[in-house]
């Protein structure tokens, strides 16, 4: 029974093994594709570097919003994998994984607001420039307190597997 067990689940431990390559691959990439465009302290420079790098960064969040999808899809193959072992202490990791990339997922949109708070909006022109900048700046400050709180669910998540 256990060597029938282990050939079963060599072919899924493979793709799963795949899959988590390949969510490396498109979160490192992403964020390298973003690298350099916020500016820390600095929103005029950040609204800057937005406006002249906003396909790489449009990109780039594509890209991280990929790695989040491939995260869900490991999620899922690793809940069938361990599954077999223990499958309430499996689903309860599982849960744990999907709230965080839940919570990913949804602090991509204050990754993605500065992108229409620098547009071209005629509703926009009730604000100065520096207000702008300001609010594009702060949207990223959010974002990066979100993805704190996704890596909370993330830990317990990687203890729990």
């Amino acid at each position: 029974m256990q060597a029938e067990f282990a050939g079963s689940s060599r072919p899924n431990a493979r793709f799963t093994g795949i899959i988590y390559l390949l969510y490396f691959v498109t979160a490192i990439g992403g964020e390298l594709l973003l690298r350099g465009i916020v500016s820390p302290e600095n929103a005029d420079s950040t609204a800057s570097n937005l406006a002249a790098h906003r396909l790489r960064f449009q990109i780039g969040v594509g890209v991280g919003l990929a790695s989040t999808a491939t995260y869900l899809a490991l999620t899922g193959l690793f809940y069938r994998l361990f599954s077999a072992v223990n499958r309430y202490l499996s689903a309860t990791a599982a849960f744990f994984s999907i709230v965080g990339c839940a919570i990913l997922a949804t602090a991509t949109l204050f990754r993605v607001l500065p992108v229409t708070l620098l547009g071209e909006h005629a509703y926009l022109e009730q604000f100065s420039p520096k207000q702008l900048h300001a609010l594009a700046f702060f949207s990223f400050e959010v974002y990066g307190r979100c993805i704190q709180i996704s890596f909370v669910f993330f830990g317990v998540y990687c203890f729990l597997i």
